[in-house]
């Protein structure tokens, strides 16, 4: 568990297996993610002592659970750039002519992300 915006939270470091696995696979473009913030499981969310509470809940065998996820700003980004979609949108609002924004360097995770319109 850890502390995210004053409350407690569990920091996505893997999905192997389970119900979160199963969601990802069923779910392509909403899935779980590895730096995902999970603020809420099942109702339980709050001070720092509701973590190991929330940590339960993935330990249960159970056919749902119910997660409130936070992401970062930055890493809907590298999820924009590859959304051929999301990038079929921007170029027609900005009204860019045919290309798509690429990455010069591969990132897993944005901190200095440099990008580039072709």
């Amino acid at each position: 568990a850890t502390s995210y915006r004053g409350g407690a939270a569990l920091l996505v470091t893997h999905v192997r297996g389970g119900v979160v696995d199963q969601w990802n696979q069923e779910h392509p473009s909403e899935q779980v993610r590895v730096g995902d913030v999970v603020v809420e499981v099942n109702g339980i969310r709050g001070d720092n002592d509701a973590g190991e509470h929330m940590m339960k809940q993935f330990k249960e065998e159970s056919e749902q659970i119910e997660l409130r996820l936070h992401r970062k700003v930055s890493d809907v980004l590298l999820e924009v750039l590859r959304d051929d979609d999301m990038q079929e949108a921007i170029q027609h609002e900005l009204g860019l002519p045919p290309g798509r924004w690429h990455e010069i360097a591969h990132y897993e995770i944005v901190h200095d992300l440099p990008v580039t319109y072709k």
